[in-house]
């Protein structure tokens, strides 16, 4: 099993502490119509089948 770093663990700790209020907007994000997980650009792909991101 890998350790975490301290940073990371903070960073967990604190994620999981502000769950629902991150759930919370996502939620009212929905409720107006917007998809919090749409992105601003559509994403393509090159002639070479590399990403251009």
């Amino acid at each position: 099993m890998t350790n975490a770093s301290n940073e990371m663990v903070e960073y967990f700790k604190a994620i999981e502490s502000n769950f629902d209020n991150l759930y919370s907007v996502s939620k009212e994000a929905r409720s107006r119509g917007y998809d919090p997980f749409n992105r601003s650009e559509k994403r393509g792909v090159g002639k070479e089948g590399k990403s251009r991101w």
